[in-house]
């Protein structure tokens, strides 16, 4: 039995009780026990000791559970501890692992967020949403490999290297996708193997455009992937009539913590992209709808990250705008900020005055090019909007809704 000691030198807001965060520590589906006293023989340093179902032993200052902020909602500091212990965990054994039996790790973006050399390693992105991270396939648990295990200047080429490394990896022990039909009928199947990691097969863009192309040559329609959850990835015959049931499932994943992005993906030029039926149908105003709920919470997820390195206005990601009875996301831009880092979204609103200026992000980006450059570095991408001249404010009005 390993014992790792990681104490973290944070900060954090208001006290909290110990009991608190074994309460949340003990969530944590990997955590068998949560010991509140030093193993034996050993001093007693105030830390908490996790007892890991691989037997492993991990201690953990209790303060890393405290609120990071004093408007920190709940579920995500349940969900920012348990990747510190994912983490954590992974790091036990580092001088054990190698890289050559890596397998992809497919999460949602707002799993990568930035914490340093805590961070789980992000070598690629499969979509704007979803990052391709690596994992070891150990016979008791999926171990995570965080930034700190791989070069620190590393370039991107290692980062391909490993990502055809992982795939080749998951090819070598899953020789087919296993999948099964999930309680849906013949129309809406899901993934099966590997066990507890299926949604690795989604960094397989190649692999799954051509199970993809096979499963519509059988029924003589396109079939599109939804990744749901970490355990859920679904193929789905787009004609298929049990979309309302489905949907209800999808809805549920956006807000879950093992949540992907669970949208119809389709591959083309070995890229995923996502394929939504037109606005105009019931079922595309739906997934319109999933859509926004899907990009909003991941965007907001990662506010505070953010907030951190940009000295300006950080635009919260705004879903569900109505206009003529169809639905947009949208960003505030105040007239009193220097720049302001906004999501991809479809209008942006500009405060002037006593008015609200609402203009298509597509308008914006055609006749006033020069207000907008990319946010470096940031998944999903933002754009920086820099503070409009008088004259680009009479621009503006002219293209308001």
């Amino acid at each position: 039995m390993s014992i790792l000691r990681w104490r973290v030198h944070r900060t954090y807001g208001r006290p909290m009780s110990r009991e608190e965060a074994i309460r949340i520590l003990a969530t944590h589906p990997g955590v068998v026990e949560v010991l509140d006293a030093p193993q034996p023989g050993e001093p007693d340093s105030g830390m908490l000791m996790l007892r890991l179902e691989d037997e492993q032993v991990i201690g953990i200052d209790p303060r890393l559970a405290e609120p990071a902020h004093t408007d920190e909602p709940e579920a995500a500091r349940i969900a920012r501890v348990h990747r510190a212990v994912d983490v954590m965990s992974a790091s036990g054994e580092a001088g054990e692992k190698d890289l050559e039996t890596v397998v992809p790790l497919v999460r949602s973006a707002d799993y990568f967020v930035a914490q340093g050399q805590l961070a789980p390693a992000a070598v690629g992105w499969l979509t704007d949403f979803i990052g391709f991270g690596l994992a070891i396939d150990e016979p008791t648990t999926l171990r995570v490999v965080p930034e700190m295990e791989l070069p620190g200047n590393r370039i991107a080429e290692y980062d391909i290297e490993l990502q055809g490394r992982a795939i080749g990896n998951l090819r070598t022990m899953e020789e087919a996708m296993a999948f099964s039909e999930m309680g849906l009928g013949p129309d809406v199947l899901t993934l099966t193997a590997p066990p507890g990691n299926e949604a690795a097969w989604f960094a397989d863009a190649a692999a799954m455009e051509e199970l993809l192309s096979r499963l519509g040559e059988r029924t003589g329609t396109a079939w599109a992937v939804i990744p749901a959850r970490r355990n859920d990835v679904f193929l789905v015959n787009v004609a298929t009539d049990r979309w309302d049931d489905l949907l209800d499932d999808l809805e549920e994943a956006v807000l879950a913590r093992d949540g992907l992005h669970p949208l119809p993906h389709v591959v083309a030029n070995r890229r995923w992209q996502l394929s939504l039926p037109p606005k105009t149908s019931q079922l595309g105003r739906r997934l319109q709808r999933l859509k926004q709920h899907a990009e909003g919470r991941v965007y907001n997820a990662l506010k505070e990250s953010v907030q951190q390195e940009y000295p300006h206005h950080v635009a919260d990601y705004e879903d569900l705008y109505v206009h003529d009875d169809e639905l947009f996301s949208m960003a505030f831009v105040p007239e009193d900020v220097p720049g302001a880092s906004v999501p991809l979204v479809d209008v942006i609103a500009f405060e002037r005055g006593h008015s609200v200026l609402d203009v298509p992000y597509a308008e914006v980006t055609s006749q006033l090019p020069h207000l907008v450059t990319p946010h470096p570095g940031t998944h999903p991408p933002r754009v920086i909007i820099a503070h409009p001249s008088k004259e680009d404010y009479a621009t503006l009005r002219e293209l308001t809704l």
